[in-house]
């Protein structure tokens, strides 16, 4: 069995979202960045998916590189549904 996993907008769901740069050095660069891209979205919004995102990915025992890049795409997904950019 099979399921459709259309979303309106999305072309594909492993489509990754847009990103500032390759990588960023730490958390807080990554909330600077995040702040720069999401006008619409309050520093409050900003710092608490970036908490619960560096959470997550600490969770499943991840760090470095690989927890900042999965990290934001995480924040990244949630700012876009909170600023209206994803329904």
């Amino acid at each position: 069995m099979s399921s459709s996993l259309d979303i309106r907008g999305v072309t594909s769901p492993a489509e990754p979202a847009d990103r500032c740069c390759p990588s960023h050095r730490d958390w807080p660069v990554l909330a600077q960045h995040l702040l720069d891209d999401y006008p619409d979205a309050t520093i409050t919004e900003i710092v608490r998916e970036v908490r619960r995102a560096r959470d997550a990915v600490e969770g499943l025992d991840m760090d470095g590189e690989e927890a900042l890049r999965v990290g934001e795409a995480i924040v990244r997904n949630q700012l876009s549904m909170l600023t209206g950019r994803m329904s």
